[in-house]
Order: structure tokens, then sequence, then C-alpha cells
């Protein structure tokens, strides 16, 4: 269905172009074209207003509160850790062996 509009989209514009299949009045396309300036005018103000208002926040992101762990023994990089995504604890495959999150 997309492969068809991206097909016509374009062939039915110079169609519409040069046939004039409406068979509009004289000054009726000249008014439309000027409508469509001015609404795509205001659309390109307010497109600029949004990415204005979103400047800011992208230069300045706000910041994350720290996160503060349990009680509990310190955490030692060494030791892996139990992987328990998705359903539960996970088995190696083969060795039928519990998975950690570091491999080796």
């Amino acid at each position: 269905m997309v492969v068809v509009v991206a097909v016509v989209s374009p062939a039915a514009g110079p169609v519409g172009f040069f046939a004039d299949p409406l068979h509009l009045p004289e000054g009726v396309p000249g008014v439309l074209d000027q409508r469509a300036g001015v609404i795509g005018m205001f659309v390109g103000i307010a497109g600029l207003l949004v990415a204005g208002a979103a400047l800011p926040a992208q230069l300045h992101p706000p910041s994350l509160p720290a996160v503060r762990r349990s009680a509990g023994p310190p955490l030692n990089r060494a030791d892996p850790i139990p992987c328990t995504w998705p359903h539960g604890s996970y088995r190696h495959p083969v060795s039928g062996e519990p998975g950690t999150a570091f491999p080796g």
C-alpha cells in the first residue's frame, strides 16, 4: 500500500498542475496558494517556538537524585552478579550451571 502511494503521489502532482482536473475558476488557485503560504508560515513559527523552548532542556538536563544503596556488604566488582532475567534464574543451555551477568 505504501509503495502504491509513493508511486501515485509524484505522478498525480504534474497531472494536477498541467491538466487542472478540478476545473477551478480563474482566481481560486491564487487565493489557495496565498492561504497555504500563510498557514505554512504560522506552522513554521510554531515549530521554531517549540524548538526554542526545548533547547534549554537539552543544554541543561535535569539532575537525577542520587541512588541510595540498602545496607549490606560492600560491592566487589570481581564477584559475578546472578542473572535472574527474564524468568527467574538462568541456566547455561549446555552445562546447566547457573548463569551470571559477567561471563567467565
